[in-house]
């Protein structure tokens, strides 16, 4: 973490952009507040996602094994995860 470098790059057309490498955590880079909390979060609604979708299930199948509702459901696999705490 921290260590930022700068680069640059020619992009299409002929014109330069600078990017730096990022700290690992791109809520962090963002400037998300509690960027490690985004992080975690994010993680564990891709983690829901993927066994909704390994399963096969519905997002209403799904909120009935979670015990929340299917709008819950739909606002986590979307990635909207401000709350749903």
């Amino acid at each position: 973490m921290g260590r930022e470098e700068q680069h640059e790059q020619e992009a299409p057309g002929g014109e330069s952009s600078r990017f730096g490498s990022g700290s690992g955590n791109v809520f962090a880079n963002l400037g998300v507040p509690d960027p490690q909390e985004a992080r975690v979060k994010a993680g564990l609604a891709q983690a829901i996602a993927e066994t909704i979708g390994r399963r096969g299930l519905t997002q209403a199948r799904a909120a009935e094994i979670m015990d929340v509702d299917q709008p819950k459901v739909s606002a986590i696999v979307r990635g909207r995860l401000t709350g749903t705490g």
